[in-house]
Protein backbone atom coordinates (compact mmCIF):
# COMPACT_ATOMS: atom_id res chain seq x y z
CA UNK A 1 0.00 0.00 0.00
CA UNK A 2 3.08 2.17 0.63
CA UNK A 3 5.65 1.32 -1.46
CA UNK A 4 4.30 -1.28 -3.52
CA UNK A 5 2.15 -1.58 -6.19
CA UNK A 6 -1.37 -1.03 -4.57
CA UNK A 7 0.12 2.55 -4.26
CA UNK A 8 -1.47 3.82 -7.76
CA UNK A 9 -3.73 2.74 -10.40
CA UNK A 10 -6.36 0.37 -10.58
CA UNK A 11 -4.99 -1.82 -7.57
CA UNK A 12 -5.19 1.81 -5.31
CA UNK A 13 -8.76 2.69 -6.30
CA UNK A 14 -9.66 -1.47 -5.48
CA UNK A 15 -8.05 -1.35 -2.06
CA UNK A 16 -9.36 2.59 -1.65
CA UNK A 17 -5.46 3.91 -1.06
CA UNK A 18 -5.66 7.02 -3.08
CA UNK A 19 -5.28 10.50 -1.51
CA UNK A 20 -5.18 14.36 -3.05
CA UNK A 21 -3.16 14.06 -6.28
CA UNK A 22 -0.76 16.33 -5.38
CA UNK A 23 1.24 14.23 -2.62
CA UNK A 24 2.09 12.15 -5.30
CA UNK A 25 5.61 11.99 -6.40
CA UNK A 26 5.95 13.51 -9.89
CA UNK A 27 2.69 15.03 -10.38
CA UNK A 28 3.30 18.41 -9.50
CA UNK A 29 6.97 20.66 -10.52
CA UNK A 30 6.68 23.62 -8.34
CA UNK A 31 9.76 25.15 -9.84
CA UNK A 32 8.01 25.50 -13.00
CA UNK A 33 5.30 27.01 -11.62
CA UNK A 34 5.30 30.90 -12.46
CA UNK A 35 2.32 32.47 -10.60
CA UNK A 36 3.48 33.17 -7.03
CA UNK A 37 -0.44 32.43 -5.87
CA UNK A 38 -0.61 29.38 -7.81
CA UNK A 39 2.81 28.43 -6.57
CA UNK A 40 2.04 29.43 -2.56
CA UNK A 41 -1.42 27.50 -3.02
CA UNK A 42 -0.05 24.34 -4.48
CA UNK A 43 2.89 24.20 -1.69
CA UNK A 44 -0.07 24.81 1.03
CA UNK A 45 -1.87 21.93 -0.16
CA UNK A 46 1.36 19.31 -0.05
CA UNK A 47 2.07 20.93 3.41
CA UNK A 48 -1.59 19.99 4.16
CA UNK A 49 -1.85 16.63 2.87
CA UNK A 50 1.36 15.56 2.91
CA UNK A 51 3.58 13.56 0.50
CA UNK A 52 3.36 9.91 -0.71
CA UNK A 53 6.97 8.24 -0.73
CA UNK A 54 8.19 6.75 -4.24
CA UNK A 55 6.73 3.38 -5.30
CA UNK A 56 9.61 0.94 -5.09
CA UNK A 57 7.88 -2.00 -6.25
CA UNK A 58 5.25 -2.11 -9.77
CA UNK A 59 4.18 -5.79 -9.17
CA UNK A 60 3.28 -7.97 -6.13
CA UNK A 61 6.19 -9.52 -3.88
CA UNK A 62 6.51 -12.70 -4.18
CA UNK A 63 5.87 -14.57 -1.19
CA UNK A 64 8.86 -16.10 0.91
CA UNK A 65 9.30 -19.71 0.91
CA UNK A 66 9.72 -21.44 3.89
CA UNK A 67 10.57 -25.75 3.61
CA UNK A 68 9.04 -28.00 4.33
CA UNK A 69 10.10 -30.67 6.33
CA UNK A 70 7.40 -33.17 5.74
CA UNK A 71 5.19 -33.57 2.63
CA UNK A 72 1.80 -35.15 2.83
CA UNK A 73 1.00 -37.03 -0.89
CA UNK A 74 -1.65 -39.36 -2.31
CA UNK A 75 -2.85 -42.38 0.27
CA UNK A 76 -1.58 -41.16 3.20
CA UNK A 77 1.87 -41.31 2.43
CA UNK A 78 4.95 -39.13 3.73
CA UNK A 79 7.81 -37.75 2.94
CA UNK A 80 10.43 -36.12 4.75
CA UNK A 81 12.81 -34.05 3.34
CA UNK A 82 15.32 -33.58 6.20
CA UNK A 83 17.67 -31.36 4.66
CA UNK A 84 15.15 -28.76 5.58
CA UNK A 85 15.17 -29.82 9.24
CA UNK A 86 18.22 -27.29 9.53
CA UNK A 87 16.60 -24.43 7.66
CA UNK A 88 13.31 -25.04 9.81
CA UNK A 89 15.41 -24.92 13.48
CA UNK A 90 15.02 -20.93 13.74
CA UNK A 91 11.17 -21.04 12.89
CA UNK A 92 10.49 -23.49 15.40
CA UNK A 93 8.80 -22.59 18.70
CA UNK A 94 10.66 -23.30 21.89
CA UNK A 95 10.38 -26.71 22.51
CA UNK A 96 8.36 -27.57 19.76
CA UNK A 97 9.19 -30.48 17.19
CA UNK A 98 11.35 -29.45 14.63
CA UNK A 99 9.68 -29.69 11.11
CA UNK A 100 6.15 -30.59 13.44
CA UNK A 101 5.93 -27.61 15.40
CA UNK A 102 2.08 -28.36 16.27
CA UNK A 103 3.59 -31.06 18.37
CA UNK A 104 6.18 -31.22 21.69
CA UNK A 105 7.63 -34.06 22.70
CA UNK A 106 10.75 -34.37 25.75
CA UNK A 107 12.65 -37.56 26.48
CA UNK A 108 14.90 -38.18 29.32
CA UNK A 109 18.60 -38.47 27.63
CA UNK A 110 20.50 -38.26 30.81
CA UNK A 111 19.98 -38.24 34.42
CA UNK A 112 22.48 -37.65 37.76
CA UNK A 113 23.11 -36.89 41.26
CA UNK A 114 24.14 -32.90 43.00
CA UNK A 115 27.15 -32.58 44.29
CA UNK A 116 28.21 -28.78 44.53
CA UNK A 117 27.23 -26.49 46.82
CA UNK A 118 25.52 -29.21 49.17
CA UNK A 119 26.45 -28.93 53.06
CA UNK A 120 27.81 -32.44 54.06
CA UNK A 121 26.34 -32.57 57.41
CA UNK A 122 23.07 -31.74 55.97
CA UNK A 123 20.38 -33.97 54.69
CA UNK A 124 18.97 -31.32 52.51
CA UNK A 125 19.92 -32.18 49.26
CA UNK A 126 17.23 -29.51 46.91
CA UNK A 127 18.81 -28.71 43.60
CA UNK A 128 18.42 -24.60 43.33
CA UNK A 129 19.69 -24.16 40.11
CA UNK A 130 20.90 -25.76 37.00
CA UNK A 131 22.28 -24.54 33.81
CA UNK A 132 25.45 -26.66 31.20
CA UNK A 133 28.47 -24.91 31.35
CA UNK A 134 31.21 -25.81 28.18
CA UNK A 135 29.26 -29.17 27.50
CA UNK A 136 28.75 -30.09 31.33
CA UNK A 137 25.65 -29.87 33.64
CA UNK A 138 26.39 -27.58 36.52
CA UNK A 139 23.80 -27.39 39.57
CA UNK A 140 24.04 -26.26 43.11
CA UNK A 141 21.65 -26.68 46.16
CA UNK A 142 18.93 -24.74 48.35
CA UNK A 143 20.49 -21.28 49.26
CA UNK A 144 22.49 -20.69 46.06
CA UNK A 145 22.27 -18.73 42.78
CA UNK A 146 25.23 -19.24 39.72
CA UNK A 147 26.51 -16.16 38.76
CA UNK A 148 26.47 -15.16 35.38
CA UNK A 149 27.78 -14.15 32.47
CA UNK A 150 30.30 -17.49 33.01
CA UNK A 151 28.23 -19.53 35.59
CA UNK A 152 31.87 -20.68 36.96
CA UNK A 153 30.98 -19.12 40.16
CA UNK A 154 28.25 -19.35 42.42
CA UNK A 155 26.87 -17.34 45.51
CA UNK A 156 25.38 -18.76 48.57
CA UNK A 157 23.52 -16.92 50.81
CA UNK A 158 21.17 -17.34 53.67
CA UNK A 159 23.58 -17.45 56.64
CA UNK A 160 23.97 -15.70 59.87
CA UNK A 161 26.16 -13.70 58.96
CA UNK A 162 23.31 -11.36 56.88
CA UNK A 163 25.56 -10.96 53.65
CA UNK A 164 26.80 -13.97 50.37
CA UNK A 165 30.17 -15.58 49.88
CA UNK A 166 31.51 -16.45 46.25
CA UNK A 167 32.04 -20.06 45.58
CA UNK A 168 33.99 -21.60 41.91
CA UNK A 169 31.27 -24.00 40.85
CA UNK A 170 33.38 -24.92 37.88
CA UNK A 171 37.49 -25.59 37.73
CA UNK A 172 39.50 -23.59 36.26
CA UNK A 173 43.47 -23.40 35.93
CA UNK A 174 42.80 -20.76 38.40
CA UNK A 175 40.55 -22.22 41.35
CA UNK A 176 41.11 -26.26 40.86
CA UNK A 177 39.12 -26.56 43.70
CA UNK A 178 35.16 -26.95 43.67
CA UNK A 179 33.26 -25.05 46.51
CA UNK A 180 36.39 -23.17 47.20
CA UNK A 181 35.30 -19.86 48.60
CA UNK A 182 36.36 -17.00 46.63
CA UNK A 183 35.16 -13.93 48.42
CA UNK A 184 32.76 -13.32 51.84
CA UNK A 185 30.65 -9.95 52.07
CA UNK A 186 28.99 -9.80 55.44
CA UNK A 187 26.33 -7.58 56.87
CA UNK A 188 24.64 -6.79 53.80
CA UNK A 189 21.56 -6.07 55.56
CA UNK A 190 20.21 -5.98 58.83
CA UNK A 191 18.47 -9.79 58.86
CA UNK A 192 19.48 -12.95 56.61
CA UNK A 193 19.24 -12.83 52.84
CA UNK A 194 16.79 -15.01 51.63
CA UNK A 195 17.36 -14.60 47.93
CA UNK A 196 19.79 -13.46 45.13
CA UNK A 197 19.77 -12.64 41.32
CA UNK A 198 21.55 -10.72 38.79
CA UNK A 199 21.54 -9.14 35.42
CA UNK A 200 22.83 -11.27 32.41
CA UNK A 201 26.83 -9.54 32.61
CA UNK A 202 26.90 -9.99 36.23
CA UNK A 203 27.07 -6.56 36.63
CA UNK A 204 24.84 -5.72 39.35
CA UNK A 205 23.61 -8.49 41.94
CA UNK A 206 20.03 -8.15 43.82
CA UNK A 207 19.85 -9.39 47.27
CA UNK A 208 16.04 -9.81 49.25
CA UNK A 209 15.90 -9.84 52.53
CA UNK A 210 13.72 -11.57 55.35
CA UNK A 211 13.66 -7.44 56.26
CA UNK A 212 11.58 -6.88 53.35
CA UNK A 213 14.19 -4.62 51.91
CA UNK A 214 15.63 -5.51 48.56
CA UNK A 215 19.00 -3.79 47.74
CA UNK A 216 20.96 -3.01 44.59
CA UNK A 217 24.88 -4.06 44.19
CA UNK A 218 27.03 -3.04 41.52
CA UNK A 219 29.67 -5.69 41.16
CA UNK A 220 33.51 -5.10 40.37
CA UNK A 221 36.93 -7.41 40.32
CA UNK A 222 40.89 -6.81 39.72
CA UNK A 223 43.34 -9.30 39.69
CA UNK A 224 43.45 -9.94 43.79
CA UNK A 225 39.70 -9.58 45.09
CA UNK A 226 36.40 -8.95 44.18
CA UNK A 227 34.17 -5.95 45.54
CA UNK A 228 30.70 -5.53 45.62
CA UNK A 229 29.40 -1.47 46.34
CA UNK A 230 25.33 -0.88 47.50
CA UNK A 231 23.54 1.41 45.01
CA UNK A 232 20.17 2.12 46.31
CA UNK A 233 18.08 -0.54 49.44
CA UNK A 234 14.55 -0.47 47.72
CA UNK A 235 11.35 -0.62 50.13
CA UNK A 236 8.10 -1.65 49.40
CA UNK A 237 7.17 -4.99 50.84
CA UNK A 238 6.02 -5.58 54.07
CA UNK A 239 7.25 -9.28 54.69
CA UNK A 240 10.26 -11.14 53.86
CA UNK A 241 10.81 -11.26 50.07
CA UNK A 242 10.91 -15.12 49.02
CA UNK A 243 11.77 -14.46 45.49
CA UNK A 244 13.95 -11.89 42.72
CA UNK A 245 14.13 -12.09 39.12
CA UNK A 246 15.98 -9.10 36.45
CA UNK A 247 14.62 -8.78 33.11
CA UNK A 248 18.21 -7.43 31.97
CA UNK A 249 16.91 -6.76 28.47
CA UNK A 250 14.01 -3.87 29.45
CA UNK A 251 15.97 -3.07 32.97
CA UNK A 252 13.77 -4.07 35.86
CA UNK A 253 13.62 -5.84 38.19
CA UNK A 254 10.58 -8.12 40.05
CA UNK A 255 10.21 -8.61 43.54
CA UNK A 256 7.91 -10.97 45.35
CA UNK A 257 7.23 -11.59 49.44
CA UNK A 258 5.93 -14.06 51.39
CA UNK A 259 2.16 -12.06 51.54
CA UNK A 260 1.98 -12.49 47.62
CA UNK A 261 2.74 -8.77 46.77
CA UNK A 262 4.50 -8.67 43.39
CA UNK A 263 6.99 -5.28 42.82
CA UNK A 264 8.51 -4.13 39.89
CA UNK A 265 11.75 -1.79 40.25
CA UNK A 266 13.55 0.58 37.64
CA UNK A 267 16.91 -0.95 37.29
CA UNK A 268 18.14 2.13 36.17
CA UNK A 269 16.52 4.67 38.03
CA UNK A 270 16.87 2.69 41.16
CA UNK A 271 13.34 3.70 41.48
CA UNK A 272 9.77 1.96 42.54
CA UNK A 273 7.27 1.28 39.13
CA UNK A 274 4.43 -0.68 39.82
CA UNK A 275 2.38 -2.88 42.23
CA UNK A 276 1.67 -6.32 39.92
CA UNK A 277 -0.19 -8.32 42.91
CA UNK A 278 -0.82 -6.59 46.44
CA UNK A 279 -0.72 -10.09 48.46
CA UNK A 280 -2.85 -9.66 51.70
CA UNK A 281 -5.12 -6.27 50.95
CA UNK A 282 -7.74 -7.57 49.97
CA UNK A 283 -10.23 -9.88 47.94
CA UNK A 284 -9.18 -13.43 46.45
CA UNK A 285 -6.05 -12.36 46.75
CA UNK A 286 -6.14 -12.67 50.53
CA UNK A 287 -6.12 -16.42 50.84
CA UNK A 288 -2.95 -16.68 49.25
CA UNK A 289 -0.97 -17.66 52.66
CA UNK A 290 2.43 -19.09 51.26
CA UNK A 291 3.25 -16.12 48.96
CA UNK A 292 5.45 -15.92 46.02
CA UNK A 293 7.22 -18.93 45.29
CA UNK A 294 8.82 -18.16 41.47
CA UNK A 295 9.43 -15.25 39.13
CA UNK A 296 10.49 -15.61 35.71
CA UNK A 297 10.12 -14.05 32.11
CA UNK A 298 11.01 -13.69 28.67
CA UNK A 299 13.57 -11.59 27.79
CA UNK A 300 11.95 -10.57 23.89
CA UNK A 301 8.91 -9.73 25.02
CA UNK A 302 9.36 -8.37 28.28
CA UNK A 303 6.36 -10.58 29.54
CA UNK A 304 6.91 -11.25 33.45
CA UNK A 305 5.69 -14.84 34.94
CA UNK A 306 4.74 -15.26 38.91
CA UNK A 307 3.60 -18.51 40.38
CA UNK A 308 2.25 -17.46 43.88
CA UNK A 309 0.23 -20.46 45.90
CA UNK A 310 0.24 -22.43 43.20
CA UNK A 311 -1.08 -20.03 40.47
CA UNK A 312 0.73 -19.11 37.27
CA UNK A 313 -0.10 -15.70 36.08
CA UNK A 314 1.98 -14.05 33.11
CA UNK A 315 1.65 -9.82 32.90
CA UNK A 316 3.03 -7.92 29.93
CA UNK A 317 6.05 -5.28 30.48
CA UNK A 318 3.22 -2.79 31.32
CA UNK A 319 1.78 -4.97 34.27
CA UNK A 320 -1.75 -6.10 32.15
CA UNK A 321 -2.59 -9.82 33.14
CA UNK A 322 -2.61 -11.96 30.33
CA UNK A 323 -3.19 -15.20 31.49
CA UNK A 324 -3.57 -17.18 34.61
CA UNK A 325 -3.49 -20.83 35.36
CA UNK A 326 -4.33 -22.43 38.79
CA UNK A 327 -2.46 -25.73 39.99
CA UNK A 328 -2.96 -27.59 43.10
CA UNK A 329 -5.16 -30.92 41.88
CA UNK A 330 -3.83 -34.08 43.58
CA UNK A 331 -2.36 -37.18 41.49
CA UNK A 332 -0.03 -36.55 38.50
CA UNK A 333 -1.16 -35.06 34.97
CA UNK A 334 -1.08 -39.04 33.63
CA UNK A 335 -3.27 -40.43 36.43
CA UNK A 336 -6.01 -37.68 36.32
CA UNK A 337 -6.84 -37.63 32.92
CA UNK A 338 -4.42 -34.45 32.40
CA UNK A 339 -2.29 -36.80 30.72
CA UNK A 340 -1.05 -40.15 29.24
CA UNK A 341 0.33 -41.02 26.49
CA UNK A 342 1.82 -44.40 27.43
CA UNK A 343 0.09 -46.21 23.98
CA UNK A 344 3.50 -45.38 21.89
CA UNK A 345 6.80 -44.12 22.64
CA UNK A 346 6.40 -41.25 20.40
CA UNK A 347 3.24 -40.04 20.93
CA UNK A 348 2.61 -37.03 22.45
CA UNK A 349 0.54 -37.05 25.97
CA UNK A 350 -2.32 -34.94 25.14
CA UNK A 351 -3.44 -32.74 27.98
CA UNK A 352 -6.78 -32.15 29.05
CA UNK A 353 -8.16 -28.54 28.33
CA UNK A 354 -9.58 -27.34 30.99
CA UNK A 355 -8.82 -23.84 33.68
CA UNK A 356 -9.39 -26.40 37.02
CA UNK A 357 -6.78 -26.05 39.35
CA UNK A 358 -8.13 -29.96 40.55
CA UNK A 359 -6.41 -31.27 37.58
CA UNK A 360 -3.06 -30.37 37.85
CA UNK A 361 -0.69 -30.97 40.60
CA UNK A 362 0.39 -28.24 42.71
CA UNK A 363 3.11 -25.95 41.09
CA UNK A 364 6.75 -25.33 42.64
CA UNK A 365 8.61 -23.71 40.11
CA UNK A 366 8.47 -22.55 36.86
CA UNK A 367 10.48 -20.94 33.67
CA UNK A 368 9.64 -19.00 30.80
CA UNK A 369 10.93 -19.27 27.16
CA UNK A 370 12.29 -16.68 24.77
CA UNK A 371 8.98 -17.23 22.80
CA UNK A 372 8.75 -14.20 20.40
CA UNK A 373 5.13 -12.54 20.25
CA UNK A 374 4.48 -13.54 16.66
CA UNK A 375 4.67 -17.20 17.67
CA UNK A 376 1.58 -18.93 18.83
CA UNK A 377 2.42 -22.61 18.37
CA UNK A 378 4.98 -22.62 21.07
CA UNK A 379 6.10 -23.28 24.45
CA UNK A 380 5.72 -20.31 27.13
CA UNK A 381 5.64 -21.45 30.38
CA UNK A 382 7.42 -24.61 31.63
CA UNK A 383 6.02 -26.13 35.25
CA UNK A 384 7.43 -27.91 37.81
CA UNK A 385 5.12 -29.90 40.46
CA UNK A 386 4.91 -30.96 43.92
CA UNK A 387 4.90 -34.68 42.65
CA UNK A 388 7.73 -34.43 40.49
CA UNK A 389 5.45 -33.94 37.09
CA UNK A 390 6.62 -31.53 34.64
CA UNK A 391 4.14 -29.83 32.43
CA UNK A 392 4.82 -27.28 29.09
CA UNK A 393 2.71 -24.66 28.78
CA UNK A 394 1.04 -23.15 25.48
CA UNK A 395 -0.85 -19.95 25.43
CA UNK A 396 -4.16 -18.73 23.53
CA UNK A 397 -4.09 -14.84 22.96
CA UNK A 398 -7.09 -14.40 21.50
CA UNK A 399 -8.57 -16.13 24.72
CA UNK A 400 -6.14 -14.72 26.94
CA UNK A 401 -5.43 -18.52 28.46
CA UNK A 402 -3.07 -20.64 29.11
CA UNK A 403 -3.21 -24.01 26.82
CA UNK A 404 -1.09 -27.37 28.55
CA UNK A 405 0.54 -28.60 25.66
CA UNK A 406 2.71 -31.83 26.72
CA UNK A 407 3.84 -33.30 30.10
CA UNK A 408 7.30 -34.98 30.41
CA UNK A 409 6.39 -38.67 29.92
CA UNK A 410 9.93 -40.16 31.43
CA UNK A 411 9.16 -40.17 35.43
CA UNK A 412 12.37 -39.66 36.49
CA UNK A 413 11.45 -37.69 39.23
CA UNK A 414 9.13 -38.53 41.99
CA UNK A 415 9.39 -35.55 44.48
CA UNK A 416 8.71 -31.66 44.07
CA UNK A 417 10.99 -30.45 41.57
CA UNK A 418 12.92 -27.27 42.67
CA UNK A 419 15.11 -26.16 39.94
CA UNK A 420 14.35 -26.20 35.66
CA UNK A 421 16.53 -24.29 33.16
CA UNK A 422 15.33 -24.16 29.30
CA UNK A 423 18.35 -24.35 26.99
CA UNK A 424 18.78 -23.28 23.28
CA UNK A 425 20.47 -24.35 20.08
CA UNK A 426 23.07 -21.28 20.41
CA UNK A 427 23.78 -23.63 23.86
CA UNK A 428 25.86 -26.06 21.60
CA UNK A 429 27.51 -23.51 19.28
CA UNK A 430 29.69 -21.64 21.72
CA UNK A 431 28.80 -17.69 22.62
CA UNK A 432 27.54 -15.67 25.75
CA UNK A 433 27.01 -17.60 28.49
CA UNK A 434 23.19 -17.36 30.16
CA UNK A 435 22.08 -18.25 33.62
CA UNK A 436 20.43 -20.51 35.57
CA UNK A 437 18.27 -20.21 38.89
CA UNK A 438 19.27 -20.39 42.20
CA UNK A 439 23.00 -21.00 42.10
CA UNK A 440 25.29 -23.33 40.34
CA UNK A 441 27.92 -26.70 40.79
CA UNK A 442 28.71 -29.75 39.73
CA UNK A 443 26.50 -32.83 38.69
CA UNK A 444 27.70 -36.33 38.37
CA UNK A 445 26.16 -37.61 35.41
CA UNK A 446 25.63 -41.25 33.02
CA UNK A 447 26.61 -40.70 29.91
CA UNK A 448 28.17 -38.26 27.38
CA UNK A 449 26.87 -34.66 28.10
CA UNK A 450 24.99 -33.06 26.36
CA UNK A 451 24.67 -28.99 25.37
CA UNK A 452 27.21 -26.38 25.53
CA UNK A 453 27.50 -22.53 26.49
CA UNK A 454 24.18 -20.60 26.61
CA UNK A 455 23.75 -17.75 23.86
CA UNK A 456 23.45 -14.25 24.69
CA UNK A 457 20.22 -12.58 25.46
CA UNK A 458 20.76 -8.99 23.84
CA UNK A 459 24.09 -7.17 24.03
CA UNK A 460 24.81 -8.51 27.73
CA UNK A 461 24.70 -12.55 27.60
CA UNK A 462 22.35 -15.03 28.97
CA UNK A 463 19.18 -14.39 31.33
CA UNK A 464 19.33 -14.56 34.91
CA UNK A 465 16.11 -15.46 36.09
CA UNK A 466 14.71 -16.35 39.53
CA UNK A 467 13.86 -20.55 39.86
CA UNK A 468 15.49 -21.13 36.47
CA UNK A 469 17.22 -20.01 33.36
CA UNK A 470 16.73 -19.47 29.93
CA UNK A 471 18.45 -19.52 26.70
CA UNK A 472 18.05 -17.04 24.04
CA UNK A 473 17.42 -19.22 20.64
CA UNK A 474 14.53 -19.31 19.00
CA UNK A 475 15.64 -22.76 19.14
CA UNK A 476 15.28 -23.45 22.43
CA UNK A 477 15.29 -27.75 22.79
CA UNK A 478 16.53 -29.07 25.82
CA UNK A 479 15.11 -28.60 29.32
CA UNK A 480 17.20 -29.34 32.82
CA UNK A 481 15.39 -30.65 35.74
CA UNK A 482 16.27 -30.89 39.03
CA UNK A 483 14.29 -31.85 42.38
CA UNK A 484 14.26 -31.77 45.85
CA UNK A 485 16.18 -35.02 46.42
CA UNK A 486 19.15 -33.80 44.42
CA UNK A 487 18.53 -35.54 41.28
CA UNK A 488 19.07 -34.08 37.77
CA UNK A 489 18.03 -34.24 34.52
CA UNK A 490 18.44 -33.92 30.87
CA UNK A 491 15.37 -34.12 28.42
CA UNK A 492 15.47 -33.48 24.45
CA UNK A 493 12.78 -32.71 22.18
CA UNK A 494 12.39 -35.21 19.71
CA UNK A 495 14.12 -35.36 16.26
CA UNK A 496 12.09 -36.12 13.16
CA UNK A 497 15.21 -37.39 11.62
CA UNK A 498 15.87 -40.53 13.98
CA UNK A 499 12.30 -41.38 13.66
CA UNK A 500 11.64 -44.76 11.83
CA UNK A 501 8.45 -43.96 9.30
CA UNK A 502 6.35 -45.59 11.31
CA UNK A 503 7.06 -43.91 14.60
CA UNK A 504 7.17 -40.43 11.79
CA UNK A 505 3.39 -41.57 10.74
CA UNK A 506 2.16 -41.55 14.95
CA UNK A 507 4.06 -37.72 15.12
CA UNK A 508 2.08 -36.67 12.13
CA UNK A 509 -1.31 -38.60 12.63
CA UNK A 510 -3.76 -35.61 13.23
CA UNK A 511 -4.40 -33.09 10.67
CA UNK A 512 -2.42 -30.23 12.96
CA UNK A 513 0.12 -31.99 11.07
CA UNK A 514 -1.01 -30.64 7.92
CA UNK A 515 -1.87 -27.28 8.61
CA UNK A 516 1.08 -26.14 11.35
CA UNK A 517 3.84 -29.04 10.85
CA UNK A 518 5.74 -27.84 7.73
CA UNK A 519 5.66 -23.96 8.60
CA UNK A 520 7.35 -24.22 11.82
CA UNK A 521 5.45 -21.51 13.39
CA UNK A 522 1.91 -19.63 13.20
CA UNK A 523 0.97 -16.36 13.99
CA UNK A 524 -1.64 -14.41 15.52
CA UNK A 525 -5.23 -15.64 15.59
CA UNK A 526 -4.54 -19.66 15.57
CA UNK A 527 -8.11 -20.94 16.52
CA UNK A 528 -7.32 -22.71 19.73
CA UNK A 529 -7.83 -26.40 18.59
CA UNK A 530 -5.10 -25.89 16.57
CA UNK A 531 -2.31 -25.62 19.36
CA UNK A 532 -3.05 -28.75 20.95
CA UNK A 533 -0.66 -31.36 20.67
Amino acid sequence: LIFGYKQRGREAVAAQNTFVHLSYEGNVDVDSITDPLEREATIAQIHNFGQTPSRLERKPHPSKVVPQAVVFKEGGMIDVDFSAINNLSALTPPLMIVGAAHRSYLRTVEWGVLKIGVDASSSDRCVGDITMVKNSIVAVGAGCKLLPPQCMKYVRFGGPTFGISLHVSVVTPRHRELDKTIAIHDNLHLDVVTCVSATSNGGFIVTGCKDSTVRVWRASKNIHSRHIHLQETLVGHESPITAIFVLSTYGLVVSGDAQGRVVVWDLKRLCFLRCLLRGNEGGDLGLRMNGVTALAGNENTGNILVLVNGEIIMYDVNGRVLARQGTGGVGSAGDNGSGGGHGSAYRTPSMKRSKSASNFPLATTLAGTHCPSWMTLGVVVVSGHVNGDVILWGMDWDAGEFLPLHYVPDKVHSVEITALTVLGKTYFSGGGIGGGANGGGGVGVGGGGVGGVPGAVGAAGGAVLGGLGVGSSLAEDCLLIGDKSGKISTCKVLRLDSLQHTDLAEIMRDDGGRKAGVGGARFRGTSAGALAA
